[in-house]
């Protein structure tokens, strides 16, 4: 998953003066280069590997309303974040299902329970505990 972060090309002076440049030791520029190249890694070695990248950065990039600072989000930058994570993780399931051409069970793609047992049934996906197991 890429980064989301206030720091973009066309950032005004304001948005500018919320990143704390001295922390990262880069000017805006540098700052600017430094998250191309790791995000240029992120792509190149998802690529290689057949591993879906969930890219975030681009539509949440220099939106002052989504950043306390330049990598901190507000309340309504973890929400943002939390719907396109959900949205573009939903869209991958739906993508790997039609592939296998198989319907989902129990919360499982398919034959993902074969590859990750659960060894106490009363755990959901989740993390919490059904009502009847306590």
């Amino acid at each position: 998953m890429t980064e989301a972060r206030l720091a973009a090309p066309d950032n005004t002076e304001s948005q500018k003066s919320r990143i704390v440049y001295e922390s990262v030791k880069f000017t805006h520029p540098g700052l600017l280069k430094s998250y191309e190249a790791i995000e240029g890694t992120l792509r190149q070695v998802s690529a290689e590997r057949g591993v879906d990248l969930i890219d975030v950065s681009g539509e949440m990039d220099g939106r002052d309303e989504f950043f306390v600072d330049h990598v901190h989000l507000t309340r309504e930058g973890s929400e943002e974040l939390a719907r396109i994570t959900a949205q573009k993780l939903a869209n991958l399931i739906r993508l790997r299902i039609a592939k296998n051409n198989e319907r989902p069970t129990r919360g499982y793609l398919p034959n993902e329970r074969k590859r990750f047992p659960v060894k106490n049934e009363s755990v959901r996906l989740a993390g919490t505990r059904s009502q009847s197991g306590g």
